[in-house]
C-alpha cells in the first residue's frame, strides 16, 4: 500500500514493505515469475528461518532447470534437423552445377 507522504510529496514506506520489495527483486533476479514469487513471498516473512521459503524456491528452480534441459534437447534436435536440410540442399546444388 502507498506509504505516508512527506513534506516534499515523497512516499515513506514502512521498513517491512521495503524488505518485501527487496525480496521480490532478489527472487526476480533468480528467474522466478511474479506468479511464482506470489506463491512464496509470504513464506519469507512467516518463517523467520527462511527454510520453508528456500525449500519452495529450490523446488521451483529445479523445475526451471528441468524445463531448460528439455528445451535444450529439443533445440539440439531442431539444430540437427536444420543442418541435415542444409546439407541436402547443398548436395542438390552440387549435383545441379
Amino acid at each position: 500500500p502507498p506509504g505516508e507522504r512527506e513534506g516534499a510529496g515523497q512516499h515513506r514506506y514502512p521498513e517491512q514493505t521495503v524488505a518485501r520489495l527487496q525480496k521480490i527483486d532478489q527472487l526476480k533476479a533468480l528467474g522466478l515469475s511474479l506468479e511464482e514469487i506470489g506463491k512464496v513471498i509470504h513464506l519469507y516473512f512467516d518463517d523467520p528461518t527462511g527454510k520453508k521459503a528456500k525449500t519452495k524456491v529450490l523446488e521451483m528452480l529445479r523445475g526451471h532447470l528441468a524445463e531448460t534441459e528439455a528445451q535444450l534437447i529439443s533445440l539440439k534436435q531442431f539444430r540437427s534437423d536444420i543442418l541435415g536440410h542444409i546439407k541436402r540442399f547443398e548436395r542438390w546444388f552440387e549435383t545441379e552445377a
